[in-house]
């Protein structure tokens, strides 16, 4: 009987999660290795914030998924991955061979050091304990007899704009009124959702401003100091609970031999997923710096870690089989922002949706995420 391969797999996020599902175990002798048990759909922690969703929703269990599956869990962190002799070293000590490394190890929460004082106030949402503290902090808030209490979020992307809304939604549904709890929502650039189409942004800053919310384009801020936000027009902003959502970076995570990474810690990967200059590394998912043929990097986002995924398992299989490999093209679905009170806006496959019908979608798109769990 032919051995298998082993396949390590580094990181249980979406990429990890998708890639251990797409794969046909016959072939290889997989290990998934992720510094915590479980799976956290960050797509919905907008939801968990605000208490429109449990930990149940967006909490799944690695171990439980990998044994389902026939795989080897391993709670851990990769600290060096020494290729000479294909081994990672981890945190506590394992050395975990390979013949096939897999990096799917996510990103962070980017807290620029530009900015003065900002590690004080940096709670990562994409960090379970984290979002815990955010949790706990909110509760806190509405309990608390503090006049004129105000919720800052610094960045107004995507998930930005989905937690000011959220929260908005949750605060009407209490009968706490905007001048009792105030909500700002803060943007270095001239837009919401920057980088995104018109129509998408105009429905954005209508739906912000029917719910309330402050919000403030155009300058950076420069500090954070005794609860007061300091932008570069000389402003401030007070607030009470703030969350910052500026941008991801990768942990960094080290080599034996040189390696190419980009200026936030990601794998240089070749239009094969390859991590560039190793013909058995792989690099999926925010981890992964790639670049189109028109010349733009990929952003972080979940549709985009999920089709790496399922290129990179295809391609693995053609490998042990001697076969060509694909190479990967992405193809962009859509984009949906929830605006609370069961109502999203966006496009998806081409076409224009709006109210519940394009909420509706987009719990149908994680459903079919947390599904690869039952």
């Amino acid at each position: 009987m032919k051995q298998k391969k082993k396949l390590l797999i580094l990181g249980g996020g979406y990429a990890g999660v998708t890639l251990i599902h797409a794969l046909k175990m016959k072939d290889f002798d997989i290990t998934l290795v992720n510094q915590t048990p479980f799976h956290i759909v960050q797509t919905e922690i907008h939801r968990l914030l605000g208490g429109a969703a449990h930990e149940e929703d967006i909490y799944f269990d690695l171990e439980e998924f990998c044994e389902k599956k026939g795989v080897s869990f391993i709670c851990d962190k990769a600290i060096l991955i020494n290729d000479k002799v294909q081994k990672v070293i981890c945190e506590h000590g394992r050395e975990l061979k390979y013949d096939y490394l897999v990096i799917a190890t996510g990103a962070l929460s980017l807290f620029p050091h530009q900015i003065e004082n900002i590690h004080a106030y940096s709670k990562d949402i994409k960090v379970a304990q984290h979002l815990k503290n955010l949790e706990n902090e909110f509760q806190s808030l509405l309990k608390s007899q503090e006049k004129e209490k105000n919720i800052a979020i610094i960045g107004g992307g995507l998930t930005g704009v989905e937690i000011a809304l959220e929260y908005a939604s949750r605060l009407k549904k209490l009968g706490i009124s905007a001048t009792q709890c105030s909500i700002s929502l803060i943007e270095q650039f001239e837009t919401l959702l920057p980088g995104s189409s018109k129509e998408l942004i105009l429905e954005t800053h209508d739906a912000c401003d029917k719910a309330g919310i402050k919000r403030y384009h155009g300058n950076f801020v420069t500090k954070i100091e005794n609860n007061n936000i300091y932008l570069s027009n000389n402003s401030s902003i007070p607030f009470s609970m703030v969350i910052i959502t500026i941008g991801v970076i990768c942990e960094e995570l080290h080599f034996q031999s040189e390696i190419q990474k980009s200026n936030k810690n990601q794998f240089i990967v070749d239009k094969h997923l390859q991590v560039k200059g190793f013909e058995n590394i792989f690099a999926i998912g925010d981890v992964a710096y790639f670049e189109t043929d028109e010349g733009s990097v990929l952003l972080p986002t979940a549709q985009n870690a999920k089709q790496q995924a399922k290129t990179l398992a295809k391609n693995l299989e053609n490998i042990v089989k001697n076969k060509p490999t694909l190479e990967y093209k992405y193809k962009h679905k859509g984009t949906l922002v929830d605006l609370a009170k069961n109502e999203a806006v966006g496009d998806a496959f081409g076409v224009q949706f709006h109210g519940n019908s394009a909420y509706y979608l987009k719990r149908t798109v994680n459903a079919m995420h947390t599904r690869i769990f039952k």
